[in-house]
């Protein structure tokens, strides 16, 4: 096996021979971990509580550079301007202007247009006007320079080098937006004298609105002399027009073609009307005849025949009826009934006669409707072909006539345009409004130290946040009990909160400096005995609820055994008050310092290493001498002695199984203090003898890494681990607000 000072474990270890121990403990696995808790908002909560000083330490940091900075930074004043653009019509005068200029007048879209506008005041040829304006005081001449070759119509002339400069400079400092929902331009400009800003505001918009008004006249101008000479040449094809329309109509006789003059067409409208009420008029007439010739009595009683057919009918079925009667009575051979015979005869004969008048009538009138439709059909082809010969001659005249219409309203329309362009082109009008000119302002916009303050604070707070879970996750130590079962797959069973110690004869919190000076030397100031001396404290408490965690296992422990897995983790502590706990419930306890190479238990009780668990497994001394009651009622202890030359061997002794197994019968629970299990092979012999083992770690000292390690090597032995004790816990912190209320450590410091 490998030394045991070698600090490196063991694969195979080979103890001394008990019933109880395998001949070979091989590896065995670790203990299960259990699965991964999902964080919540409040664990992310409690990770920033815990690191408030690595974020407050940022944010001051981040803060006092932004308010050095912004105390630094030249002051900047701003001036501003405002402009409503309206949207123009389309057109020049009537007339589609496809020229390009400031206004941009062809735009519908007023969006487009402002947007347009906001490029033509950020633009270099508009910089360099305000630039000359602002170094001459008065605008340059502007000469006659073609369109094509520049945005604005006008153009000024060769720029200096200073004013190429100055214009470099006024576009950097300029800001140019757009009021939302609104037609207004802003205008803005920053510089450290507040008289400039106003001036170069100002200068741009004035510059602006004489680019506009140039752009208009120019645009007027070109249209009118456009328009004189489209007048010219208008004026001659109607003359041309005219002539070749009259000459046409006097050749080929035409008297109107209009349709409210021509008398043809007109005509053959009426006989159109005509001949369709003739159609329908012989349709109707003839379906009357055909209905009544077939005996359909509807129609027949329609017509003027019909209701004297209807009374003779009448008169027939009463003569029947009555002739029914008489025949039943009186025979046919009564007078009475051949006068109604004869009576009856008579009616038929009239039925008859009138019905074939009735058909006469009908078809005269259908005869009578017949003729008058071919007679108007007849009239209408005639009067049709008359149209169609119209028609021929006047499509020419039509053409002809047309083009003298289009050419007399073409010169009349730019005749009336003309006259307006020498109206307009004497007017500055704009389609451009100022609405507040540009002022001296009389407070810096920059440096805006509440903005950069909240911007810091803002920077801050979340770099803060993010070195805060850098930190987090950088920290492989052990802080919640969460880790523990994560890093070993083991329970925590109890949790013993940071207790008091003593320095220089003084009480002093384990936090801060202070905390840190006394990891540097626990060795000299030992802790108290908490759960003997301040049995109402929350250490007494929170040693009590661990031996209430050990108790109520399925068998209770008889020797238990208290390890670590580094040195300074508070084991030698942990035994202590667990063995004064375990007394405290009126049972014989023993309290076994095992750690044979730095003893500690003999500081506790104010004891001497002349005797102890040394001599005795070397026969020096016997039990008697070694086995001393203390001041806790029920609880004797055994030091460790003075340090052996081979302490791992002397634990994994038989005399050492001996000796445990007479003190199981003479006391209800057995306490060893152990060595930490990393450093030495001491607490994974001694864990095979045990029937508890309780591992103990140190909240914010105990490395992940350490503590699985640690858990392994325990596996390996088949150590009866049955949790892990999470010692020097900051109760203040507010993740183990779950494990304690909120006022209990506070209760018990004020009742400690």
């Amino acid at each position: 096996m490998n030394s045991p000072e070698s600090g490196r474990s063991e694969t195979t270890i080979v103890p001394f021979g008990t019933n109880r121990a395998l001949e070979e403990i091989r590896f065995a696995a670790p203990y299960p971990t259990p699965p991964r808790k999902e964080p919540t908002l409040r664990d992310y909560w409690h990770i920033l509580l815990r690191r408030k000083w690595a974020v407050i330490s940022f944010m001051f940091i981040v803060m006092t550079l932004v308010t050095i900075i912004s105390l630094r930074m030249q002051a900047k004043y701003e001036s501003s301007g405002r402009i409503a653009v309206a949207r123009e019509t389309p057109e020049v005068f009537g007339l589609h202007n496809d020229s390009t200029n400031g206004n941009i007048a062809a735009v519908d879209d007023i969006s487009l247009l402002l947007e347009t506008q906001v490029q033509v005041l950020e633009s270099e040829q508009l910089s360099l006007m305000v630039a000359h304006k602002l170094r001459s005081g008065a605008p340059r001449a502007i000469p006659e320079i073609s369109s094509a070759t520049n945005f604005f119509p006008g153009a000024i002339a060769p720029p200096t080098p200073e004013e190429v400069s100055l214009a470099g400079r006024l576009r950097s400092g300029l800001s140019v937006t757009i009021v939302p929902r609104t037609q207004i331009i802003e205008i803005r400009y920053k510089d450290p004298d507040p008289q400039m800003a106003a001036r170069v505001v100002q200068a741009y918009i004035d510059s602006y609105l004489e680019s506009n008004f140039d752009s208009k006249f120019q645009s007027i101008k070109q249209t009118t002399e456009w328009l004189t000479q489209q007048l010219s040449d208008l004026q001659t094809k109607v003359e041309v027009s005219q002539e070749k329309l009259v000459r046409y109509q006097r050749e080929h006789n035409i008297v109107g073609v209009d349709d409210k003059q021509n008398i043809t067409t007109s005509r053959l409208d009426d006989l159109n009307k005509q001949l369709t009420d003739a159609e329908l008029d012989r349709i109707l007439k003839e379906t009357r005849y055909q209905g009544a010739k077939n005996g359909d009595a509807e129609l027949i009683a329609k017509t003027d025949s019909g209701a004297l057919i209807g009374k003779l009918r009448d008169t027939e079925a009463d003569l029947n009826n009555r002739l029914a009667q008489l025949l039943v009575v009186y025979g046919p051979s009564y007078p009475k009934v051949q006068e109604l015979k004869s009576q009856l005869a008579q009616t038929e004969k009239a039925i008859s006669a009138e019905r074939v008048k009735m058909l006469a009538g009908l078809q005269a009138d259908y005869l009578v409707a017949a003729n008058r439709e071919k007679m108007l059909r007849a009239e209408f082809e005639k009067q049709k072909s008359a149209a169609n010969d119209l028609n021929e001659s006047a499509i020419e005249y039509n053409l002809l006539k047309r083009d003298v219409d289009t050419n007399r309203q073409l010169y009349e329309g730019l005749l009336q345009r003309l006259k307006e362009a020498g109206v307009v082109a004497g007017l500055r009008s704009s389609n451009v409004t100022v609405i507040d000119p540009a002022r001296v302002p009389k407070y810096p916009v920059e440096p805006n130290i509440p903005r950069n303050l909240a911007l810091g604070f803002m920077i801050g707070l979340l770099g803060g946040i993010g070195l805060a879970g850098v930190l987090e996750m950088m920290d492989n130590t052990v802080n919640l009990p969460e880790d523990v079962e994560a890093a070993s797959g083991l329970p925590v069973i109890g949790i013993v909160p940071e207790t008091r110690q003593i320095v220089d004869g003084k009480s002093k919190a384990n936090n801060g400096l202070e905390k840190l000076a006394l990891k540097k030397t626990p060795a000299l100031s030992p802790p108290p005995l908490l759960s003997h001396e301040r049995p109402q404290s929350q250490a007494a408490e929170a040693y009590r609820a661990l031996r209430t965690s050990v108790l109520l296992s399925s068998t209770p422990p008889k020797i238990i055994l208290v390890t670590s897995a580094l040195p300074q983790e508070g084991k030698t502590t942990t035994a202590v008050n667990l063995a004064i706990v375990l007394a405290q419930r009126g049972g014989k306890v023993l309290l076994i310092d095992g750690d044979l190479r730095r003893a500690r238990i003999h500081k506790f009780f104010k004891g001497t290493q002349a005797s102890g668990l040394s001599t005795l497994l070397n026969g020096q001394d016997d039990i008697s001498a070694v086995l001393l009651p203390t001041l806790v009622p029920g609880l004797n202890a055994v030091f460790a002695g003075p340090t052996p030359p081979q302490p791992a061997e002397m634990l994994s002794s038989d005399r050492m199984r001996r000796h445990l197994a007479q003190w199981r019968n003479e006391f209800d629970h057995i306490v060893i203090d152990s060595p930490p299990v990393l450093s030495v092979t001491d607490a994974a012999l001694l864990s095979v003898e045990s029937d508890s083992v309780l591992l103990v770690i140190r909240s914010r000292q105990t490395a992940k890494d350490a503590l699985r390690r640690a858990s392994e090597l325990l596996a390996q032995v088949k150590a009866r681990v049955q949790g892990v004790v999470v010692n020097a816990i900051d109760m203040d912190q507010p993740h183990y607000y779950y494990y304690y209320g909120a006022n209990y450590g506070a209760y018990y410091r004020d009742n400690a």
